[in-house]
C-alpha cells in the first residue's frame, strides 16, 4: 500500500500555526514530521516575516535570535 504525503501550503499557515510550531521547537518528532513533508526548518524560517518572528518571540518571551537559532539548528 502506497503511503501518501500530505501537502501543506506554507504561505497559508496562520500566525497561530507558527506559534504552535515555535512552541514545539526542539521536539524531534515535530522536525521528523517536517522532514517527512520535505519542508526544512530553514524553509519554515524563510516563510516567516520578521514581524511574525518578533510576535512569536514576544508571546513565548524569547528573543528573536533565540528562535531563529533554534530553527536553523534543526536545519
Amino acid at each position: 500500500m502506497e503511503q501518501l504525503k500530505p501537502t501543506i501550503e506554507v504561505e497559508k499557515l496562520t500566525l497561530a500555526d507558527w506559534l504552535s510550531l515555535a512552541q514545539a521547537i526542539g521536539n524531534e518528532p515535530l522536525w521528523g514530521f517536517f522532514r517527512w513533508l520535505e519542508l526544512t526548518p530553514s524553509e519554515v524560517l524563510e516563510s516567516l516575516s520578521r514581524k511574525q518572528v518578533k510576535e512569536i518571540a514576544e508571546r513565548l518571551d524569547y528573543s528573536i535570535g533565540w528562535i531563529e537559532s533554534r530553527i536553523t539548528e534543526y536545519s
